[in-house]
C-alpha cells in the first residue's frame, strides 16, 4: 500500500494540450462582448484587465494541476461565464467593481476571473460586531462572495457547500486592523465538479481561524490564499479531507508571510479509501518584510485502501532569515497496535477501525459548525466499509 501517488504520465489523465489556450479564447470573447455593453469606460477597464486572465488558463497537466484534471472544469466554465454575460443588469460601479477583483491575485488564479463576469451578482457583506453569518451555497445564486470585517469588529461566518453549489465559486475575505472572523467551510459528498477559492487578506493584528470540512466529489479543488499584510496578524487553519469511492479532492493551501512578527498554523488530516484520489499543496511564503514570522504547516493522512492514492507536498519559500518556521507531511495506515488493544477489549475490528478513524478527523474537525461537520462525518465514514 504505497503513500504516494505519481501518474506515470499527467498529460495521459487530461485533455490534449492547447485546451485551456482553445477555452480561454473563448471566455474571452464572451468578456468582451460583456465589457462592450458596460455603462463607463473605468469599469470597462477594470473587466478588461480580468479578461486578459482568461487567456492564461493552466494547462491540463500542469505542475498546478497535475493530478486533477482541470479539462473536466473548463465546458461548464464556458456555460458560467456565457450565463453570467447574458444578465447585465446591476453591473457594479467602478470602485466596488476595483474592490472586489483587487481582492483576489488573477494571475494566480485565472479561474476567478469566470467569476468576475458575475460581480453584478456578488454577494457583498459588511460584518457587524458579534454577527453570526450563514450562507447556504445551495441558495446563494452567485459565484462571488465577499466578506469585510472592519477594524476591531469580530464575527463568525459559516458555509456551507451543497452537492448542487455550482461548478465555481469565490469567497473573498479582507479583515481590518484588529478584527477577527471565526470561519467554517463545510462541504458535502460533491457528484459533479467545482472549484473554490478562498482568498483572504488580514491588516495588523487580525485573527483568522478556519475549520474546513471537504468530502470530494467528481472532481473538487479548493484553493486557500491567506494574506497576511498587517503587523502581527494571525491565522490558523485546520481541517479534514475524506475521499472515496472514486471522488478526487485536491486543497491547495498557501500562507503569505508579507509583514513583521506574524503567525500562522495550518493542520490538515487527510483520509483516502476505495478509490479516491486525495491531494494536498501546502505552501508557507515567507516575502522580506516578514521578519519575526512563526510559520508551521502539518499533514498527516491514513491510506485505508490498496487502491486509493494520496499525494502530500507541503513547501517552504523563505526571503528573511529572523523566522521560524516548520513543515512536514506523513502518509500511512491505522495504527494496529491500537487497533488490536480495542480488539482485546471485545471490540471487532471494524468497529475499532471505525472508532480510530473518528478520533483521526475529530482532531481536526471543530469551530462555529462543528456538530454539521461531525454529522457529515459520521455519515460519510459510515458508508466506507472498514
Amino acid at each position: 500500500m504505497g503513500g504516494s501517488w505519481m501518474p506515470e504520465n499527467p498529460i495521459t489523465q487530461t485533455a490534449t494540450p492547447g485546451t485551456a489556450q482553445a477555452i480561454g479564447e473563448r471566455l474571452h470573447k464572451v468578456a468582451q462582448g460583456l465589457i462592450g455593453q458596460l455603462p463607463d469606460t473605468q469599469t470597462g477597464q477594470l473587466y478588461e484587465r480580468a479578461a486578459q486572465c482568461l487567456t492564461q488558463l493552466p494547462e491540463p497537466g500542469s505542475e498546478a494541476w497535475k493530478y486533477s484534471p482541470v479539462n473536466r472544469l473548463y465546458e461548464s466554465l464556458v456555460s458560467t461565464a456565457s450565463s453570467a454575460a447574458s444578465q447585465k443588469a446591476g453591473t457594479p460601479e467602478a470602485t466596488e467593481a476595483a474592490e472586489l477583483l483587487e481582492s483576489v491575485d488573477l494571475k494566480r488564479y485565472p479561474l476567478a476571473a469566470v467569476a468576475a463576469l458575475d460581480l453584478h451578482h456578488a454577494n457583498r457583506i459588511v460584518a457587524k460586531s458579534g454577527d453570526s453569518i450563514t450562507l447556504n451555497s445551495a441558495d446563494a445564486g452567485n459565484h462571488w462572495t465577499h466578506i469585510e470585517v472592519p477594524d476591531n469588529v469580530h464575527a463568525t461566518l459559516i458555509q456551507r457547500q451543497q452537492p448542487d453549489s455550482g461548478t465555481l465559486q469565490v469567497t473573498t475575505v479582507i479583515l481590518g486592523a484588529g478584527a477577527s472572523l471565526d470561519h467554517a467551510m463545510t462541504g458535502c459528498a460533491n457528484p459533479g465538479t467545482r472549484w473554490h477559492l478562498l482568498s483572504v487578506k488580514q491588516l495588523a493584528n487580525s485573527n483568522y481561524s478556519l475549520q474546513q470540512l471537504s468530502l470530494g466529489g467528481a472532481l473538487e479543488r479548493i484553493d486557500t490564499h491567506v494574506r497576511l499584510m498587517g503587523t502581527g496578524a494571525n491565522a490558523t487553519l485546520t481541517g479534514a479531507l475524506l475521499c472515496g469511492d472514486r471522488d478526487r479532492c485536491d486543497n491547495q493551501t498557501v500562507l503569505e508571510h508579507a509583514a513583521p512578527r506574524c503567525t500562522s498554523t495550518a493542520r490538515y488530516h487527510g483520509l483516502a479509501n476505495h478509490l479516491g484520489k486525495l491531494t494536498f499543496g501546502g505552501r508557507i511564503h515567507i516575502l522580506e518584510d516578514g521578519a519575526g514570522t512563526d510559520a508551521r504547516l502539518h499533514n498527516p493522512n491514513l491510506l485505508l485502501s490498496d487502491d486509493a492514492e494520496i499525494n502530500t507536498k507541503p513547501e517552504l519559500e523563505i526571503y528573511n532569515d529572523d523566522v521560524a518556521c516548520a513543515h512536514g507531511a506523513t502518509v500511512g495506515q491505522l495504527d494496529e497496535a491500537a487497533v488490536f488493544y480495542l480488539r482485546s477489549r471485545g471490540i471487532t475490528r471494524s468497529r475499532a477501525n471505525a472508532l480510530l478513524l473518528r478520533g483521526f478527523v475529530r482532531e481536526a474537525v471543530g469551530g462555529p459548525d462543528a456538530d454539521y461537520a461531525q454529522e457529515l462525518t459520521e455519515q460519510r465514514l459510515a458508508a466506507w466499509t472498514l
